[in-house]
Parts: C-alpha cells; structure tokens; sequence
C-alpha cells in the first residue's frame, strides 16, 4: 500500500499527516513556533530552526508514531506560509531571518520608494495591483538598501515552500501561484524572469525556476534523507502556499467560488476567470 506525506509550515504552528492511496489518514501530528518580532512592524521566522526544524520534526514523528517504514511513502507534498523572503546560499542555508508576509511592514519606505519612481498606474500593471507589504519585490529591495553584503551574497530568494523543496532536493522551484507574490520580477505570461524588470531588485540568477505546484521537483537527497528520517530517492512535489492548498482542499474550482480563511491573519480568496 502506497502512503503520502504531507506537510504544513504556517504562522504558529506546523502540521503533518500521512494518508494512504485512498485518501485515509494514517496519522497526523502538530507543533507549535514562536514568530519574531524584534521591532514594530517586523515579523520574522528562523528558516532553519523554524521551517526546516519544524519539518524534520514532524516527519520522524509521523513515522514513529505511525511505525510506518519510510520506503513505503510514495510522494512528499508540502505547503507553508506564503508571501515571505528569505535569501539562502548554494547549498539553500538561510543568510538572515525570513521577512514574513503582509504582516511585516518594514518594506514601507521601499513600496513608496518605488511608487514614486513607477507612478501609481505603471505600479499597477507590473505588480497587477497598487504594491504593498504581501509583495516579495520589496522585500528583496530592503535587503538591497539594508543588508547589502546578504544581497550580493545570497544564491537565491526563496518563499517558505520554495526553501523546504530545495533543502529537501537541491533544486529552487517556486509554483505559479506563489511566483504572482514576486511580480514584476517574473513574466506573468512566460514565468520566466524578466530580466529587465528584475535588475531594478536583484540578479536574474537569485530567481528560482517557476514550475506548477504538482510537478515533482526532484528526490529526497541523501543530507535531507538523514535530516527528516525519509528515504533518499523519494519524490517531491514543488509544493505551494498554505493558502492556496486550503482553497483547492475547500472546494474553490469555479469562478465565483470564494474562501474565507481565519487563521493568524483573516483574508479571502477569490476565483474569477479574467484579471481584476
């Protein structure tokens, strides 16, 4: 019998399950974080202790508790909290605090900064709304102006699904969904970077690879393998924001359809068949 792994890093808290190949539960199991808040209007994870650790944690204890040999799990999907920024060397090891999503506000003067510089509507039509404290370009953008030598040094800027996948396969994917939350540094038509675009933040090269959230990004690895207590060869989706996740797992299929989540923050999401 085939099972799967699912995990979820969010705001608070963490959680797992496993399920088999008819969508029953097999065991599921929880824990809870701390978020940073070192000064007003910054809110901040420990992507190794928080995200990374949380993970490693709860797949050995799935597996303890579920006694399930880790050969038998077929696939590893994964979702976290979106929207937030963290720059990650070669070997996807965090250079400095993840700057989480809408919550944290220090990208003010950078969001103003750079309304003034495109004008409201330009603004628009790259970010596809006015720029706010949920868009990863800025938050990029302080670490250029705050933290150059982590700018410069950083291999990639990854959000939290992207930095679990890379450090559970080497390979920096972000899916579609959460690469509209980095816009314009992306096409929004290719997915590719818009190099052009993109200057004005980072290099080109500190870009992930935009792939769909189902497709397998690559295999555990035989460090991540020792890290999670998971087989090394085993599959692993590109994975996608928590949100998202909860909006197919609510049934949001059809334009019109609608989600209203409550969680740490209180927000909907909206299906609609064209742009807005």
């Amino acid at each position: 019998m085939a099972l799967y792994l699912g995990i979820d890093i969010g705001t608070s808290a963490s959680k797992g399950v496993l399920i088999d190949d008819r969508c029953n539960i097999v065991c599921q199991a929880s824990c809870g974080h701390e978020t940073d808040n070192p000064r007003d209007g910054w809110y901040q994870h420990d992507a190794e202790a928080v995200w990374w650790g949380d993970f490693c944690r709860l797949s050995r204890e799935l597996a303890a508790r579920s006694g399930v040999n880790a050969a038998q799990i077929g696939c590893v999907g994964l979702s976290a909290l979106g929207c937030d920024c963290v720059p990650v060397d070669t070997e996807c090891n965090a250079l400095a605090p993840a700057i989480l999503y809408g919550v944290d506000a220090r990208s003010k003067p950078q969001i103003d900064e750079l309304l003034s510089e495109y004008g409201s509507d330009r603004a628009r039509e790259l970010f596809g709304h006015d720029p706010c404290s949920s868009d990863i370009a800025p938050k990029i953008l302080w670490f250029k102006e705050n933290m150059p030598e982590v700018h410069e040094r950083a291999a990639k800027f990854l959000t939290a699904s992207s930095f679990l996948c890379a450090k559970l396969t080497g390979r920096f994917t972000v899916d579609r969904y959460l690469a509209e939350d980095f816009l314009p540094l992306y096409d929004r038509y290719t997915w590719k970077v818009d190099a052009r675009e993109c200057a004005r933040f980072c290099r080109p090269d500190q870009m992930a690879e935009v792939m769909s959230a189902t497709d397998i990004a690559g295999v555990i690895t035989q460090r991540a393998a020792e890290a999670t207590g998971l087989a090394a060869g085993t599959p692993v989706l590109v994975g996608t924001g928590d949100s998202g996740a909860e909006a197919i797992s609510t049934g949001v299929f059809r334009p019109g359809d609608m989600m209203v989540q409550l969680g740490s923050t209180a927000y909907f999401i909206y299906l609609a068949d064209h742009m807005i």
